[in-house]
């Protein structure tokens, strides 16, 4: 049967669509403690209709403002922003086809306007993909980058654009592509291509970091590294995106998190290309087999000589965990130094407050040499052994299924094992290694890779070289 909205909407006010509207909801609101929103078994389809290009409202009536009056009844004020704008925008029709995806080009415009971050940015539905005292990190479909791709070149070249211009922005292109690419582009026929490329949207991450001193030492790792050349086998590099300052203004009134955790404090984003998993993902979800964890440990070790070759040190390895890199406060006044040099930041204090009076000594602010002056130690220099040792720590997880040192939920080192980590010996080493791993290649380099005494770690080169990675 027809939809009572379809019969009559060309000939309802404002208030009487959104009334309407409200009688055929797409999901229900709720009291439930767990959760404010729930599917409604009961939907009919009105929303969905009253999206599609054919159904025609009064001369005096325009969608978008239905929209939006919609939006703001008293019905949802418990709803989230966000959330609601979810449920309206993904509402499916009887088709499994969304709102977005099948309505006129002004609702969809509209839409985007109100759901999109910045416009641009779609967020996958869902929690954070990452959260830390430091960061956050979200997964999007960036809507605008292609459009941004083409002017930035377009401006220089009578809005047309080469295959080669388009590379130098780091969009990966196959060889399919790039061999039947016409010598120009009009802006029209390169959104065609993108969307023939990418299926019209393209899948990022945005880093939100809390401190622009971390900020601006990453962007600057990451643009000298895409200087160097065929790096991207191991690197991500920085996408096209909007600048610092547009960034700094939208995050102001974004959370994650169904509104639980606010962005305000990480005004600092990257945008980067979207992994569709991690090593730990990997390793925790789907058990890999010996061969592809060879393969993956292999390739960390290629990305970690690349970085050492260039004189860059990784510095966070996963499992982070480091040896001879820890200062014991031997008294309350070196105690009060210590915490006395991270006054400035409450939150990097917290998560580096002692633990059992020990610390790392590689872990500290942009160098400055009075504040520097204020710790009871000399901080250590990053090295390569330091990322060496690191590189140890995940292979001995990967083949052990354990971790060498206990880490809590931060994958920092935990209070009750943070005297193993600073006093390991040789022989207490060998034996915890032992006690869990049969495999004589495995003992054999991470005898050579695990080693106590940083001189004696070998390098990337030599662990490469090694039987167990060409057996």
């Amino acid at each position: 049967d027809a939809l009572l909205i379809a019969a009559v909407a060309k000939h309802v006010t404002i208030q009487g669509l959104v009334g309407l509207l409200l009688q055929d909801l797409p999901f229900l609101v709720v009291d439930d403690d767990d959760d404010i929103i729930a599917d409604n078994p009961e939907y009919m389809g009105s929303w969905s209709a009253f999206v599609l290009p054919g159904l025609r409202v009064s001369d005096d009536v325009r969608k978008e403002v239905v929209i939006d009056t919609l939006l703001s009844h008293a019905t949802f004020h418990r709803v989230p922003r966000q959330i609601l704008l979810e449920q309206f925008v993904y509402a499916k029709d009887i088709h499994g086809r969304t709102a977005f995806d099948t309505t006129e080009t002004s609702v969809k415009e509209h839409l985007q306007r109100l759901f999109f971050f910045m416009q641009r940015y779609e967020f996958v539905p869902g929690p954070a993909a990452h959260v830390s005292a430091t960061s956050v990190v979200r997964l999007a479909y960036d809507h605008g980058i292609c459009h941004q791709v083409f002017h930035e070149l377009a401006d220089q070249l009578n809005v047309c654009l080469t295959l080669k211009q388009f590379r130098q922005v780091n969009v990966t292109l196959t060889q399919y592509f790039a061999k039947d690419f016409p010598g120009y582009m009009t802006e029209a026929e390169f959104k065609k291509f993108c969307d023939m490329q990418y299926g019209r949207k393209i899948q990022v991450a945005l880093k939100f970091m809390r401190r622009e001193e971390d900020y601006t030492k990453e962007v600057e790792v990451r643009r000298l590294i895409s200087t160097r050349g065929h790096v991207s086998k191991y690197m991500l590099n920085m996408l096209p995106s909007p600048s610092p300052d547009e960034f700094e203004r939208a995050v102001g009134s974004l959370s994650v998190n169904n509104d639980q955790l606010s962005l305000a404090d990480f005004k600092h984003v990257l945008v980067l290309p979207a992994a569709d998993r991690s090593l730990e993902d990997i390793f925790f979800k789907e058990r890999p087999s010996a061969n592809l964890i060879r393969f993956l440990l292999e390739e960390a070790a290629h990305a970690l000589r690349l970085l050492h070759s260039w004189d860059i040190m990784h510095g966070d390895v996963k499992k982070l965990n480091f040896v001879q890199m820890f200062h014991h406060l031997e008294t309350d006044d070196e105690r009060s130094q210590y915490m006395a040099y991270w006054a400035d930041d409450i939150r990097i204090r917290d998560k580096l407050r002692p633990r059992s009076n020990i610390v790392v000594k590689c872990f500290r602010q942009d160098y400055n040499q009075d504040a520097a002056a204020l710790l009871p130690y000399a901080p250590v220099v990053a090295s390569p052994e330091i990322d060496i040792w690191a590189l140890g720590v995940m292979m001995f997880q990967l083949w052990s299924g354990e971790e060498l040192v206990a880490t809590d939920i931060n994958e920092d080192v935990t209070s009750g094992q943070i005297q193993l980590a600073k006093f390991w010996t040789p022989e207490l080493l060998k034996a915890r290694i032992r006690l869990h791993i049969d495999d004589e290649d495995q003992l054999d380099l991470l005898s050579h890779v695990l080693a106590v005494d940083p001189k004696d770690r070998w390098s990337l080169e030599s662990i490469l070289q090694h039987p167990y990675f060409n057996p």
